[in-house]
């Protein structure tokens, strides 16, 4: 239902906001009083073509807006949620026009930019136009259709669901057809491409994450010697000799002889005997690195060679190891669709007849 309509700069317009009630509303005047003009303006909202002759003389733009509000199951819901729109909390919907002298037009719904045809496909569903020259849906041959099935009682309605639903599904097995006929035109090539594709991936056998583990991998590799002198000083730092462990055990020794004269003491002790088991496991974990750090050259070459390997794969077939097994899925799954689509069209075939059969 139309709620309000401002227009601005329009024709002979300067300023003009109309309110409507839920009744009928009734807009008399002589000949040229300007009521074609309104029904103009409202045809901006539906899509009408934009005219730079409609803006009024010495203005630089005129400007169209409706608002309408929108009860609960609507059809326009249905409309506005394919396109990526929906109604307010106020189940109000906005649509404004600008008509520019620079030929630019700007077309919103709820303050957000949208294009021309998304309004033609909105703003029919919000207002019809019936005049004696003018009109809008009572020419379309669906709207013929939709006004008949209208007049159908709640049995007629369940048959029209029905029918409307084996109807789709019709059209759905349809395109399978022909895209599977499609597919066998140049199957050949198209199974000789796909099973190259899935020899080149299948033959890293890759696993998840893979990657990222060799990344892991090489970065210790490379830096090995870094990493051996590193562990070997700050081991000796910390258990060699006049070494950490060293100086917290003699502090343990000193504090101990304190710790019946005051609590405080007690706690201190506890804490420096925490720290010395911590520096203990430091140096454990620092003298295996030192020690067991197998520095492998054949190992880092066949990493380094791998690596290189999923890179190349990435840059066909994705920018993860997940992507490209999902696509490596996906080809299969077409290898087999064409191989086999003598046998899944005759399946379709005889699923489409049953659906022409049930109606």
């Amino acid at each position: 239902m139309l709620l309000e309509l401002s227009i601005r700069n329009f024709a002979l317009i300067d300023q003009l906001d109309l309110r409507f009630d839920e009744h009928l509303n009734v807009l008399t005047g002589e000949t040229g009083a300007g009521k074609s003009i309104i029904i103009d303006a409202v045809s901006l909202l539906l899509g009408a073509r934009a005219q730079s002759h409609f803006i009024r003389v010495n203005q630089e733009k005129a400007m169209v807006e409706g608002s309408f509000y929108v009860p609960v199951g609507h059809p326009v819901e249905n409309v506005l949620n394919e396109l990526g729109h929906e109604v307010d909390e106020e189940r109000l919907v906005i649509l404004a026009r600008e008509i520019h002298l620079n030929g630019k037009n700007v077309s919103r719904l709820n303050n957000r930019v949208i294009n021309l045809t998304t309004l033609k496909k909105v703003g029919p569903e919000l207002i019809n136009i019936y005049g004696q020259h003018d009109f809008q849906t009572l020419s379309e041959e669906k709207m013929h259709l939709h006004l008949i099935d209208l007049l159908g009682d709640k049995s007629f309605k369940k048959d029209l669901d029905n029918l409307q639903d084996l109807y789709k599904n019709w059209q759905e097995d349809v395109k399978k057809i022909l895209k599977l006929k499609e597919k066998i035109n140049d199957k050949n090539q198209r199974v000789d491409f796909l099973k190259f594709q899935a020899q080149e991936i299948g033959a890293l056998n890759l696993t998840e994450n893979e990657d990222i583990e060799i990344e892991n991998e090489l970065n210790l590799l490379k830096n090995h010697e870094k990493i051996v002198s590193v562990a070997d000083n700050s081991f000796n730092l910390l258990y060699g000799q006049n070494s950490a462990y060293d100086q917290i055990s003699k502090a343990i020794d000193a504090v101990s002889s304190l710790k019946d004269i005051d609590q405080e003491f007690e706690n201190i002790l506890s804490d420096l005997k925490n720290a010395q088991i911590s520096v203990e496991e430091s140096a454990r974990v620092l003298k295996g690195y030192s020690d067991n750090f197998d520095y492998d050259l054949n190992r880092k070459n066949f990493l380094e060679e791998r690596y290189f390997e999923i890179n190349k794969l990435k840059k066909k077939y994705g920018n993860t190891i997940n992507e490209i097994l999902e696509y490596l899925n996906t080809a299969k799954q077409e290898i087999d669709e064409i191989e086999n689509s003598e046998f899944f069209i005759k399946e379709l075939e005889d699923k489409e007849k049953n659906h022409i059969l049930s109606t």
